[in-house]
């Protein structure tokens, strides 16, 4: 693969890098994500996947929140874009997040937090 591919949409950026790591980046100053946002960003990262599960990165250092639904989808649907999830984090809530999804809504996916994104990156690298 050269370069990036970029789908942009209006809260965020799904990208699939030459390392073969989808990332989401979610737009400046957002610091949720609802359930009407998600299921085209599921669109997006599986249509940049090409039918095959790849490592996952996504920064929500910046995020507050997220609400029971929007977890749920997300545990329900990780493993049909990515084949492990490394979520960067700052903050006890999204630690929270991040466990309440791991241990309530059980992905198909090995899904860890970590507070960097190179630690991040080195750990889905791993998974390969």
């Amino acid at each position: 693969m050269s370069g990036s591919r970029v789908i942009e949409l209006d809260f965020g950026t799904v990208e699939l890098n030459e390392d073969g790591i989808l990332r989401f980046n979610i737009a400046s100053g957002s610091d949720t994500i609802t359930l009407y946002q998600l299921q085209p960003l599921l669109e997006a990262l599986i249509s940049m996947a090409d039918g095959k599960p790849r490592p996952f990165y996504c920064d929500n250092s910046d995020m507050k929140s997220l609400g029971y639904p929007e977890r749920k989808f997300i545990g329900t649907n990780l493993h049909l874009f990515a084949s492990a999830s490394a979520v960067k984090e700052n903050s006890p809530v999204i630690r929270f997040i991040g466990h309440t999804i791991n241990h309530f809504f059980l992905p198909k996916v090995p899904m860890h937090m970590f507070d960097s994104e190179r630690k991040a990156i080195a750990w889905l690298k791993s998974m390969g």
